[in-house]
């Protein structure tokens, strides 16, 4: 399958459903049709569910900038950008997943976990990048401009798998082919004020439209299992047709986002403390979005085995699904819950000052009061809502202040104070219950219509030298306390389960130092030369109380996603004179949970990653060269677990990203 115009990302038409399967779908579950029209449907679908070897072309990516402005006289001008960028890369990706399960109780009361095989998963992987960006600004004097900005974004992603290996049930085969197309249509109007009414007052206003989708046309899977040993005690290595419909299925679902998005702020600027400006700023803001999802899930009913040990690339075809008696019948396995409807509306105001006590003292303080409304509401293949089940809604309205104090006490120091309160909103994908797959059906992944918006209170204090225009030290002590922090919790057994929680509180303290440094006063060779880098030391805890355990294995540890400590470093050369820059960058975490644990199931931990990057560019009159290398080091990303019994680690989760190099030349036409 597929279209001319793969290349660019644009394959829907030759994956969409067959107009009669459209038809079908939009008329409820297909359950309601005769033998003879779901055997029809089945062969008018893509039938080949097979993998076959193949030469990938090397990776390529363009992109092009025009621009300029027309001078029309008393201080009008018009000024217009047109850009656009293409893309094109493939890569592969191994992955080692375990799946372990509850076992014995030991004498202490411990329960120890039966470590599976690893599952290997092989991904090939082409994604397509396309965007365009087109800005046309209108200035009618210097206290006057509007500005309209329009953005294309699209990402399509071609991707075959294949997946081996043993579960707590049987040895296992799976292949899965799928085509997902992404876009992101932004356009926004903006106009900058200043001066108004003769007055240091200065006014924005901003309208935002913006469209999102997301298009998946016809996932397939199929998978298979061993043969027991009873049917093959000579050579145990057939493999049939797993006859659970969760495992063989078309997998088909759009996603729509509308999003509209306004704000004005207005600004004043007098002195009021001698000749020390003060500014007043105050603004309000509107959200609106409404989401509509859609998922369709079609399986092939066994009725009987005789193709059932045909490959993946043979097993449907005219025989196996037509006739009389056929082997596999197109049957309805869509969920309940797959498909929703949500909105987010927000509406929000502020009022903010920044003044100076003295010269060198000043104090930044305000409000910011926030409205929100976010609903999600499932519905059944017919469209009507899903029974037993009531819409999600969760309703807000926060106050949220914020001050920060600035003392230069000396030239080039300063001392920052700040205090203030934020929060966090689950997103309508984390809102809805609607439950995934993923590994071939190894996990599931799910949503949580009772989530409630995190709150977090923070403390900084920093302190800052910057001793030369390229150079700085900073150090800075923090603290943040959550209330109803949002954390994913996963589970063992036959099929894991992932899915995010609210628990009581947390609390975060810690410390960072940063710095940057040119090497100039070693020896003026070394002028161009520079370091930065940046050390972050943090402890967290989790405060539940023990009434509120539920499910969750352990009350006293980390929060869930937040690592002891990170390291960043850099170093550099930049020297203009010759266009040449280069740089490597390089990061590094500490162990973090990457899910909690629950129904006894051990914390999943994401082991330390190094991560090397390395950019050159150099420019010679209009052209620009750059090389870049990413993950050059390429180590083994680990997510992990420990036999609770005797702290034995195993890994749950292991994969390589992969290195990515590319060179690119630009070329400036002015």
């Amino acid at each position: 399958d597929g279209t001319s115009l793969d290349f660019l990302g644009f394959g829907l038409d030759g994956r969409n459903p067959s107009p009669a399967l459209r038809e079908a779908l939009d008329g409820g579950r297909v359950g309601r049709l005769s033998r003879e029209e779901l055997q029809q449907l089945g062969l008018e679908q893509n039938l080949d569910f097979g993998l076959r070897p193949q030469t990938v072309d090397p990776n390529i990516g363009l992109s092009a900038t025009l621009g300029g402005s027309i001078d029309l006289g008393d201080e009008t001008s018009i000024g217009a950008l047109v850009g656009a960028t293409y893309g094109r890369n493939w890569f592969a990706r191994e992955m080692d997943y375990t799946i372990s399960s509850n076992g014995t109780i030991q004498a202490d009361g411990s329960r120890s976990l039966v470590v599976g095989v690893p599952l290997r998963l092989l991904d090939l992987i082409n994604d397509t990048n396309l965007g365009g960006l087109g800005i046309l600004s209108f200035t009618i004097n210097e206290q006057n401009k509007v500005m309209l900005t329009t953005s294309l974004n699209r990402i399509s992603e071609n991707s075959a798998r294949l997946q081996w290996g043993t579960t707590p049930e049987n040895d296992t085969r799976l292949n899965r082919l799928r085509w997902v197309e992404m876009q992101l249509l932004t356009a926004q109007l903006r106009g900058e004020h200043t001066e108004m009414f003769g007055l240091p007052l200065r006014a924005d206003w901003r309208y935002m439209l913006s469209t999102a989708s997301r298009d998946e046309p016809d996932r397939r899977e199929i998978a298979y299992l061993l043969e027991p040993a009873a049917s093959s005690p000579v050579n145990r290595t057939t493999y049939r047709l797993d006859e659970l419909d969760i495992f063989n299925q078309r997998f088909y679902s759009t996603l729509a986002d509308l999003i509209h998005d306004v704000g004005a702020d207005v600004e004043l600027n007098v002195p009021i403390v001698g000749e020390v400006e003060t500014k007043f700023k105050a603004g309000v803001a509107m959200l609106l979005k409404t989401r509509d999802v859609e998922t369709r899930r079609l399986g092939y009913d066994p009725r009987n085995s005789l193709f059932s040990t045909l490959p993946a690339s043979e097993i449907f075809n005219e025989e196996s699904l037509g006739g009389d008696r056929p082997s596999f019948l197109l049957e309805e396995v869509t969920e309940n819950t797959d498909s929703y409807t949500a909105s987010q509306d927000v509406f929000a105001g502020y009022l903010m000052t920044d003044f100076g006590l003295l010269e060198n003292l000043r104090v930044l303080g305000g409000a910011r009061v926030e409205a929100s409304t976010q609903r999600v509401e499932t519905f059944l293949p017919d469209g009507e809502p899903t029974p037993g089940l009531d819409p999600s809604e969760l309703n807000t309205f926060d106050v949220l202040p914020a001050l920060t104090l600035t003392w230069e006490f000396i030239q080039d120091m300063q001392l920052r104070f700040a205090a203030s309160r934020t929060l966090s909103r689950p997103n309508l994908r984390e809102l809805s219950p609607a439950r995934f797959r993923e590994f071939g059906g190894a996990l599931i992944l799910e949503g949580n219509p009772n989530l409630e918006r995190t709150l977090i209170w923070n403390l900084d204090a920093r302190y800052e030298w910057y001793p030369s225009p390229g150079e700085s030290f900073s150090t800075s002590f923090f603290y943040k306390r959550f209330e109803n922090p949002v954390e994913r919790t996963g589970s063992t057994g036959a099929t894991p389960t992932f899915r995010p929680i609210n628990i009581d509180s947390a609390f975060v303290v810690g410390g960072e130092i940063d710095t940057r440094v040119e090497f100039g006063f070693i020896d003026d060779v070394l002028a161009d030369l520079y370091f930065a880098g940046n050390l972050t030391v943090v402890f967290s805890e989790v405060q539940i109380p023990p009434e509120e355990q539920g499910a969750l294995t352990t009350l006293e540890r980390p929060m869930a996603l937040q690592s002891p400590w990170v390291i960043n470093a850099q170093v550099g050369y930049d020297n203009p004179e010759i266009g040449l820059s280069a740089s490597l960058l390089y990061n590094l975490f500490g162990p973090r949970i990457w899910a909690v644990g629950t129904l006894e199931a051990p914390d999943f931990y994401e082991q330390p990653f190094d991560q090397l990057d390395a950019v050159i560019n150099w420019k010679v009159d209009r052209f620009k060269f750059t090389v870049k290398g990413k993950n050059l080091m390429d180590p083994v990303a680990r997510v992990t677990q420990e036999q609770p019994t005797d702290g034995t680690e195993f890994l749950v989760q292991a994969f390589r990203r992969g290195r990515v190099f590319s060179i690119g030349i630009g070329v400036d036409l002015n």
